[in-house]
């Protein structure tokens, strides 16, 4: 489902795709109660990237202060395996930070951007694992991106990020790439 965010969340220009970063979102600093509902999360997402003037439902919580933080993704999938389109496929979202791995760098410029919903230790649901199988499915064959290069945030930008949470066990990379073979 299309749920684009406004263009100032993301880089008008194409992606040189060569791979795919998994991560994970949630409100839960911001509306601990709503902290898993899709909407809520979009409305985050926009906020973070928004001028306080601009703001829809977080103006009062994010500090006056704050700044853009330039942070999006190509897509976020709800608890229920809804998946929300946020960016342009082809246009680079803010998701990658400064990242290198297996020879690429700048992966803002060349990866797709998946958040799921949830946070550092609530794991993620087996809709959100069929929904984010079927996504990398169909961009690793229209891209011709190879399964290596299917990856957590933490692995291309380690030791400043710990998203998805592969190492502490609550992202079974193991489990969605088996996923992603058996659609391939």
């Amino acid at each position: 489902m299309e749920m684009y965010l406004p263009d100032y969340c993301y880089r008008n220009k194409a992606i040189d795709m060569k791979g795919i970063v998994i991560h994970y979102f949630s409100a839960i600093n911001v509306d601990p109660e709503n902290k898993f509902d899709n909407q809520t999360n979009w409305n985050l997402m926009h906020d973070l990237n928004a001028s306080k003037e601009n703001r829809l439902q977080f103006p009062k919580v994010l500090p006056d202060r704050m700044k853009r933080s330039y942070a999006s993704a190509h897509c976020m999938i709800g608890r229920s395996g809804k998946n929300m389109i946020l960016v342009p496929e082809d246009k680079q979202a803010y998701h990658a930070g400064k990242s290198y791995y297996k020879g690429v760098s700048s992966w803002n410029q060349r990866s797709y951007g998946i958040e799921l919903i949830g946070t550092k230790d609530s794991g993620f649901t087996e809709a959100q694992y069929k929904t984010c199988a079927k996504v990398c499915a169909n961009l690793i064959k229209e891209y011709a991106i190879p399964l290596n290069m299917v990856v957590g945030h933490e692995t291309i930008a380690p030791m400043r990020k710990f998203d998805p949470g592969i190492a502490t066990g609550n992202f079974d990379m193991k489990k969605l790439k088996q996923m992603i073979k058996e659609l391939l």
